[in-house]
């Protein structure tokens, strides 16, 4: 039976098992839902069913995971699949999403920081310029003083009130775009997250595609759990990274370097990561030098025109930038013991922030180092650049000093586009880091940070370093960590 035969075969039973995976997941959803009353703003921390909520979210993560893999197994790699299939996995996804945005956000508060951001950017203030907690120390006609009262309980939810904003200028226009819809409603965020979100589909669809891999794989970001749960109810700003630096990636791919550069630009004004993929975007234009000086001046000047208004609101100790460079650790088993191993090896005082900025700096420098090695030859196909992209960002999540669940996001889609469970396997457990409020609770939370955070991340290292194995080491010698190579028009 020759390959277009076989996938025209394998195309209709794709759909008992999307349908029952939706139906799983509707069913999931739906519990999230009426169980995320729980969890309203105001509710004690110690009345809230963390445990129940993260081993159901657990158990989503977890099934998700198997029945992907079932779906494998039964058609395939490349399943053919038709525009009717990639308008259900579609339709489905978004259905999820508009039902949870009448969810409460659990265990979550960071979109009460973006409401405020997009108030004040939208009222013409820098919000870099004064942290929440001082606002109450301007004058009592102050405008922003009018503004926090008109905040109400977004103003008294923001977490770290003490430090000024650290999301960059891309960000808080989406911010002040929510502000624009209406004004402190999550629902208005929630429109624009998951507008965003809906960009992302479609751009991994194209993606895909151009992958020479089948679009059913598309639920492995679009329906995954942890995408719903951290920007459908949870609200994460990630949303609006991600568009970006897919565009950048399919723009590149098209040949349309300047654009792609562009992209990449505006990624970075979301949130700093992206900047990491700029030599994988840069090094098809190292044959032409007139066009690489000219692009690369293009982003040093999009770069310094977003880096402004943090300069002008001031780069001190009450700088969110500042705080994530000296000591922001979370969720991570590993940066913290080389923090450790770092700070023994210079005798540096227990409370040094020397050796974290150093170690901070050095796997800046890392990451950074390894796109340029990684592009030290031309990219030859689009699997090669999505490759490439692939590698540096899983190292970049994997040697985050924060490791939040959200933060897989950044890998998740690119994770669609490689063949390999790695990271797949990461999303299905990350709800285990709910378990850390628990311990908060209780006060043991030395419990979650000395010992469960290494039973969550062992097992995705583990499963990382098989698909690396096996992406090096085929039987039939051939490398299978990308799709088919195939021309890009």
């Amino acid at each position: 039976m020759g390959i277009a035969e076989r996938r025209h075969t394998q195309l209709k039973p794709v759909f008992p098992w999307a349908l029952l995976l939706a139906a799983f997941l509707a069913v999931a959803v739906a519990i999230c839902l009426v169980g995320s009353v729980r969890f309203a703003a105001g509710q004690p921390q110690a009345s809230m069913p963390i445990l129940a909520f993260a081993a159901g979210y657990l158990a989503a993560g977890i099934a998700f995971l198997f029945t992907t893999l079932v779906l494998r197994r039964r058609f395939g790699e490349e399943p053919a699949v038709d525009g009717k299939t990639v308008l259900f996995v579609f339709l489905v996804g978004l259905g999820l999403r508009a039902v949870l945005i009448a969810s409460e956000p659990v265990l979550e508060v960071d979109f009460n920081r973006y409401l405020w951001d997009g108030a004040m950017t939208a009222r013409g203030f820098n919000p870099f310029a004064i942290a929440p907690a001082d606002i109450a120390l301007l004058p009592y006609d102050d405008l922003r003083v009018e503004l926090s009262k008109a905040a109400g309980p977004v103003f008294d939810g923001i977490s770290y009130p003490e430090l000024k904003s650290i999301y960059p200028p891309v960000a808080q226009a989406a911010f002040a775009l929510a502000y624009w819809i209406a004004p402190f409603e999550l629902w208005a965020w929630r429109l624009v997250a998951i507008a965003a979100d809906t960009a992302t589909f479609w751009l991994l669809i194209a993606l895909l595609a151009a992958a020479g891999r089948s679009a059913l794989w598309s639920v492995l970001y679009w329906w995954s759990p942890l995408v719903l749960k951290e920007i459908a109810n949870s609200a994460h700003m990630e949303a609006i990274v991600l568009p970006l630096v897919l565009a950048s990636l399919l723009l590149s791919i098209r040949g349309r370097h300047l654009g792609a550069v562009l992209m990449l630009g505006l990624a970075a004004g979301a949130k700093l990561w992206p900047i990491m993929l700029a030599p994988i975007l840069l090094r098809p234009l190292l044959a032409r030098p007139q066009a690489l000086a000219a692009t690369m001046a293009m982003l040093a000047a999009l770069l310094s025109l977003f880096a402004l208004p943090a300069y002008l609101g001031g780069i001190d100790t009450s700088s969110g930038f500042v705080a994530f460079a000296n000591h922001w650790t979370t969720n991570s088993a590993l940066f913290p013991a080389m923090e450790r191993m770092a700070a023994g090896i210079a005798r540096a005082e227990p409370d040094s922030l020397m050796p974290g900025r150093v170690l901070r700096l050095a796997t800046a420098a890392t990451v950074l180092g390894l796109a340029v090695w990684l592009s030290r030859g031309p990219a030859k196909t689009a699997n090669d650049t999505l490759g490439r992209a692939f590698i540096v960002t899983s190292v970049l999540v994997l040697a985050s000093p924060a490791q939040f669940p959200w933060y897989v996001l950044w890998v998740l889609p690119l994770a669609a586009l490689v063949r390999g469970n790695g990271w797949h396997v990461a999303a299905a457990l990350m709800p285990i880091y709910y378990i850390a409020f628990h311990f908060i609770v209780i006060d043991q939370q030395h419990i979650y940070s000395n010992f469960i955070v290494w039973l969550l991340w062992i097992p995705i290292w583990i499963a990382l370093g098989v698909d690396g194995w096996r992406c090096a080491f085929r039987h039939d010698g051939e490398r299978s960590c990308s799709g088919s190579n195939i021309r890009v028009p």
